[in-house]
Order: C-alpha cells, then structure tokens, then sequence
C-alpha cells in the first residue's frame, strides 16, 4: 500500500503544483489579450503566492483535526472545476477571482498531501519521503509552466487552464485509492508557540533570509516573460516557457542537498557560495539574449534550491519542539516574498528597464546576505545534521 500511495500522493503534487505557475509564461499574452497593465497581470500568480503565505498559519489553528482524506476528496474537484471553467472567461474579473479561490484551495491541499507523505513514510524514511514531494513540486512548477506555453502555442490560453483541470479532475480520482484512515497531529496549536518560535535566536534570521531571497528570485521569474518579448517581440509563448528549463535543477537539488552542503565544507561555506553565485547570475541576466537568459536561469536556480534546502532543514533544527510551527512560519515568510516580488517585479520593469531591475535585485541579494550573517555558528552547524 506504502508504494501505490506514494505514487498517488506524488504525481497528484505533481498536478497540482503546476496549477500554481501555470499563467506564468502567458502573463505578456494577457496584457495584450485581456487589455490589463503588466502589474494587473502580475497577480495572477502573486495572489495565490500571497495565499500560500498566510494560509498555512490559518491552517495551523483551525485544521489539526482534519484528516487530510476528505480534505483532498473535496479541494481537489473544486480545483479541477475551477480550472476548467476558464473556458469560458474573456475577461480579467472573473480570472482574477478564480486564481484567488485556487490560492486558498492550493496550501489545504499542499497541506493535505505533505501531511500523507509523511504518515506513509517507513520507519526512517521520513526525509526520503519529504524530498520526494519537494522533487514532486519542482517538477509541477517546471511542467506547469512549459505546458501552458506549449498547449497556448498550439491552441488558446483557455486549454492550458482546460487541460489542467482535466488532469487534476484524475488525481481526485485516484486519490480515492489512498487510505482513509491517513490523520493528522490532534493537537491544539496557539498563538504563542508561534511566538515562542520567532524568539529563538536565528529563526528570524533564516526567515528574512528566505524571505529577500524567494523575493528576488520570484521577480526575476516573473519578469523574464516581459524581457523575452522585448528581446523578441514576435517568440511564442512556449518559447517563453522554455527558459524555465533551467527550473529543473531544483529536483537535483532537492535530493542531494546534504551531499552538496558536505562536499562545499558545510553550511556556512555553502550559504557564501550560494550567494555569490546567485549574484554572478544577476550580473550574467544583463547580457541581452534570450539564450543566455536560460542559461543563466540554471545557475540562479541552482543557487535558490540550494538555499532553500539549507534553511528549511536549519529552521526544523531551531524548532526544539514542534517543527509544524517553525514550518508554517518558513512557508509564510518563504511565499510573502515570492508573492511581493512577484506583485512589483513586472511593473518596476516597466519603469525602470531590465538593467535598473537586476541592479535592485542584487542589492536585495545583498541585503539578503547580511540578514543571513545573524545566523549564529551554531545554527549553522546544526544544519549540516539534517
């Protein structure tokens, strides 16, 4: 049963995770098709993102009795419905509210199945489980985006909304295979063991780190669809989707985090080079081709995973009690970003231009970098045991 539900619960992340990006690659199709400014066309994707942020602390009071079961049973036909009466929208309106109701659905969802992965985990196979379902989201997020452009290439932007909706419609069917007695913690939580947990020394730190980071690389994921027209007015929407090949290397990374931190000298070694790669990228994305900007994606996102997989394993050590607390303070802060930067990236660009946009980032990158640097010694070592 542990292996069938396992291939359940990934592939139905794998769905449902490119639900969350899929508009992306389109947002320049809709500033012309739909008459919207570029940052109006932003939220389309930073809507949901902003969910994904606050959600997951409403979820830690009002759902730790919720067996995710009926949870999925219910959220997953209202995700399919949702994205297959895209069909028939002409109009910013309606999109708009139906991504906003997608971006509360998503995190119960996400919730939901990371909750399962976990309670079919064998006896010492929980972290092996747990990276396969961040391997399973980086490949939904990466599929998301380059079916969207494929299937609007060669039809409509309504069919890549429709044809999601169909595969999500499956993934609700098969998730009637999974095992219902699958719960979750009884316990109550409360408002001050979130605070308890801000209060321990580095949390904040990792949480602004995580925070300024996921901004800047969430602008820039944004923002590249504009950049890639302006390079080349007439490149079609798959070609967009092409640059978030690069994407990809977030499931290396996912699954070999540890051994990259050891083989660069631990965390601390590791958190400098991650920063300075991701700042070369910044530098590289000012050459102006649409080649180099895919390739330059690769190194930027190798260095976001990379990060990402180090402080969420440094904020569960920091948790000294439950890690669903720190958790749902590292996934808030990790998507207040994201959804921020990916708000004003598009508008900025437009103000600005690609070159004063890079120059901001970088100067967040470098924000981020100092914020990193109150992480003590021993947190870092810390890290490095996960």
């Amino acid at each position: 049963m542990s292996n069938r539900a396992l291939v359940i619960l990934l592939l139905t992340t794998f769905i449902t995770f490119s639900s969350l990006y899929l508009p992306q690659p389109l947002l320049p199709n809709f500033t012309a098709a739909l008459e919207i400014l570029p940052s109006e066309a932003a939220l389309l994707i930073s809507l949901p993102m902003l969910s994904l942020g606050i959600v997951p602390l409403v979820i830690g009071f009002t759902f730790p009795r919720l067996p995710p079961y009926p949870v999925l049973r219910i959220a997953l036909p209202l995700l399919a419905v949702s994205n297959m009466v895209v069909l028939t929208i002409d109009s910013f309106g309606p999109l708009l509210l139906i991504r906003i109701a997608q971006g509360l659905l998503l995190p119960v969802i996400f919730t939901a199945l990371m909750t399962c992965c976990a309670h079919i985990a064998p006896s010492g196979k929980l972290r092996q489980y747990l990276a396969y379902y961040v391997a399973a989201t980086v490949l939904g997020g990466f599929s998301g985006r380059v079916a969207s452009g494929a299937i609007a290439t060669v039809f409509d932007w309504h069919y890549s909304f429709f044809i999601l909706g169909l595969a999500i419609a499956g993934a609700a069917i098969a998730v009637r295979f999974l095992d219902k007695d699958v719960h979750r913690d009884t316990q109550d939580f409360h408002a001050q063991e979130f605070l308890h947990t801000l209060r321990k020394p580095g949390v904040f730190s990792v949480l602004a780190t995580i925070f300024l980071f996921f901004l800047t690389y969430s602008a820039i994921l944004n923002t590249v669809p504009f950049r890639m027209v302006h390079l080349s007015p007439l490149i079609s929407e798959f070609g967009i989707a092409s640059v978030y090949f690069g994407y990809l290397v977030g499931i290396v990374i996912a699954v070999a985090s540890e051994r990259l931190i050891a083989f660069f000298g631990g965390p601390a070694a590791t958190l400098n080079r991650v920063f300075l790669l991701f700042g070369c990228a910044i530098g590289l994305f000012l050459v102006p081709s649409n080649f180099a900007l895919a390739l330059v994606m690769l190194l930027a996102s190798a260095g976001f995973f990379l990060l990402h997989a180090m402080l969420s394993g440094v904020v569960n050590q920091l948790a000294d009690g439950r890690n669903s607390v720190a958790n749902g303070l590292y996934v808030s802060a990790y998507y207040t970003g994201g959804s921020i930067g990916a708000w004003l990236a598009p508008s900025l660009f437009h103000q600005i231009g690609w070159n004063g946009l890079m120059l901001l980032l970088l100067l967040l990158t470098g924000v981020a970098w100092v914020a990193s640097r109150a992480i003590s010694p021993q947190i870092a070592a810390a890290s490095s045991e996960t």
